[in-house]
């Protein structure tokens, strides 16, 4: 039984939490018990939302601000259990001052807080490393080697996308905070459409494999949305907008505007969705003045038309690598995972190959602290040094 702090700030969400975790089932088939013990997460939609996006910089801020205090909470929640620990010395707080050069805001909370708790029990402490943007992602990780260097905590760095992947294998159990995480036993394919990634991966837990066989060349899905999102002057973030009024469409039977499936018949299991986001760039300009607000019917038919289009690529591609692949299990994972109509068409997808589909519950679909813990879980990673663990931003796989 391991107890495993997490970290994650990749980007907007700043995300603490502690899991208990157990291995319940031995041999070939791996299964977890996974009881979350404590979490607490705080969104940053509201600070961006008046820019249409995330800026690193502020991101960066937000996440050291509130880090400490998010810690703070979950020990409170979980009722951690201590053991005597000696005071806080000079050089910890030499290294902590050291580590706060960039980040003044984060100094003193962490000082006190530093100088204050005791060492808690816990066995790892897990962050994210990347992909991500690089400002953010260094809050998470100083914030990790203090607790590290004051605690001597081992710690292990997380790649966020494969967080993702193991999310999608997270079952319910009749606790609302308890879990199951089972692997398939054989290669299974996952998936992983977010904002900043669009991936196919082919997954081999028992030979420790992930291995990306397909990829966007340019924007990505939730990256496309927003885009879209933001020419037709809804607001951030544009990917449950569009969703919404997608939905609205199906319900009124409106025909969508056509636009293209680009990379649709191609060799490969990539794709591309610049082309579509330009496309309809091209039909708002060509279609509406400036100066003549969109009708309303003529929205949905575009944000029918933009989604129907999206979702056609990411399921014909899947497709494309079921068949040539036989994969024991689909997974799906990543913020873009919550829309319902990619959800639905997996899951007929996944019916029409008999095989089980694994997809997350809605509220493990975005960025989350828990999935940032499930990679210490699986697999037995070591343990890095505190020199040898950095942020990398274009990590991958």
């Amino acid at each position: 039984m391991k107890k495993i702090l997490a970290i994650e700030t990749s980007c907007d969400e700043t995300a603490i939490a502690l899991l208990q975790t157990n291995q319940i089932v031995f041999g070939q088939l791996e299964q977890y018990e996974i009881e979350v013990l404590g979490e607490a997460t705080r969104s940053q939609i509201d600070t961006h939302a008046p820019y249409g996006g995330v800026f690193p910089t502020l991101a960066k801020r937000e996440h050291a601000q509130y880090i400490v205090a998010l810690t703070d909470e979950v020990f409170r929640q979980t009722k951690i259990t201590y053991e005597s620990h000696a005071p806080i010395d000079e050089y910890t707080k030499n290294y902590i001052s050291h580590s706060c050069q960039k980040n003044e805001n984060l100094l003193s909370p962490a000082m006190e807080f530093l100088s204050r708790e005791q060492k808690p029990i816990i066995d790892y402490i897990v962050v994210t490393v990347g992909p991500g943007l690089a400002p953010a992602l260094w809050v998470g990780v100083m914030w990790a080697k203090m607790l590290s260097q004051r605690y001597q905590i081992p710690i292990i760095p997380a790649n966020h996308m494969i967080g993702h992947l193991y999310a999608a294998l997270l079952s319910d159990t009749n606790s609302e905070n308890k879990f199951s995480l089972t692997i398939p036993t054989e290669k299974f394919i996952t998936l992983l459409v977010s904002g900043g990634h669009t991936e196919i991966i082919l997954t081999d837990i028992q030979k420790n494999m992930h291995k990306k066989i397909g990829h966007t060349l340019d924007d990505a899905a939730g990256e496309a949305y927003d885009k879209v999102a933001r020419m037709l002057a809804l607001p951030y973030p544009g990917g449950p907008q569009i969703s919404r009024l997608a939905n609205t469409a199906r319900e009124k039977f409106l025909s969508p505007v056509q636009f293209p499936r680009p990379l649709y018949n191609d060799s490969t299991f990539n794709f591309s969705f610049s082309g579509l986001k330009t496309a309809v760039q091209y039909y708002l300009r060509d279609t509406y003045s400036k100066s003549t607000p969109i009708p309303f019917e003529d929205t949905l038919r575009i944000a029918l038309g933009f989604e129907d289009a999206l979702i056609d690529c990411l399921i014909h591609k899947t497709e494309k690598a079921i068949i040539t692949h036989s994969p024991s299990a689909l997974a799906c994972g990543g913020g873009v995972s919550a829309n319902t109509t990619l959800r639905e068409r997996l899951h007929h997808l996944a019916k029409k190959h008999t095989i089980p589909l694994h997809i997350p519950k809605i509220v493990h679909s975005t960025d989350n602290a828990i999935m940032i813990a499930l990679t210490a879980v699986v697999g037995n990673p070591e343990p890095v040094s505190l020199e040898n663990i950095s942020a990398i931003p274009s990590v991958s796989l």
